[in-house]
């Protein structure tokens, strides 16, 4: 959306008209990324909780206790992000009377607490499974799943470093390019995480499972069967 608006071109290439639809294109960007990262996080943490029954309760309540925080800080972003300027046509109509707050400051905040987030997730189910009564290659194998999440964590660092180029931008249009470029890659890899360990479960699925059988029974009987909890 924001490509086909002219995010990436020079603004004196655009008209002012164009410029305004790529601002508004970059609004609801912004709305769509953070509501794309909590909802791939959340379902990570649902299979923890999934998880949790087998592992008697123990990764339940630290899970549940992060998904309240990740729930709060997600609305409190989406709040932020729809009333960053005031009023919210003055984000991409600067022809108007308005104001804003600090949005390098509020992105720098984002961009990091999506770090922290992500190393949470990483290392919350880790001490629990490791408990599990299985060989130790079978261990490492079984965190190495959960640890893909990392990549997606690498990610979020490489987009922090173009938030701090474009900080110094003097073309926003143009250089807002980058950060659009890594947040894509940082959603699709994060994707890529959260299906991880479901997609693991199905593989142990044995074949011929009747075709009305749930998803949500093909993932509790294949964690069960992967995972041997």
């Amino acid at each position: 959306m924001a490509i086909s608006n002219g995010v990436g071109l020079f603004m004196n290439q655009l008209t002012l008209a164009e410029v305004m639809s790529c601002l508004k294109a970059l609004f609801f960007v912004e709305l769509a990324y953070c509501c794309a990262l909590y909802f791939i996080k959340i379902s990570i943490l649902f299979c923890f909780l999934r998880l949790s029954t087998a592992l008697k309760d123990k990764l339940y309540r630290p899970t549940l206790i992060w998904m309240v925080v990740m729930t709060l800080q997600f609305l409190a972003t989406i709040i932020t992000v729809c009333l960053q300027c005031r009023p919210i046509t003055y984000f991409w109509n600067k022809g108007q009377p308005g104001t804003c707050i600090d949005t390098t400051s509020f992105t720098y905040f984002q961009n990091a607490y999506t770090i922290f987030s992500d190393i949470v997730i990483i290392i919350l189910p880790l001490p629990f499974l490791l408990e599990v009564n299985r060989a130790t290659s079978q261990k490492i194998a079984l965190a190495t799943v959960f640890m893909i999440g990392i990549l997606s964590t690498i990610a979020s660092c490489v987009r922090l470093s173009t938030v701090r180029a474009f900080a110094l931008a003097k073309d926003p249009i143009y250089d807002v390019a980058p950060i659009i470029l890594w947040s894509h890659i940082e959603i699709h890899l994060g994707v890529i995480c959260a299906c991880a360990p479901v997609h693991g479960a199905h593989l142990v699925v044995k074949k011929g499972l009747p075709t009305e059988e749930s998803w949500a029974l093909l993932l509790r009987q294949g964690l069960a069967r992967l995972y041997n909890i």
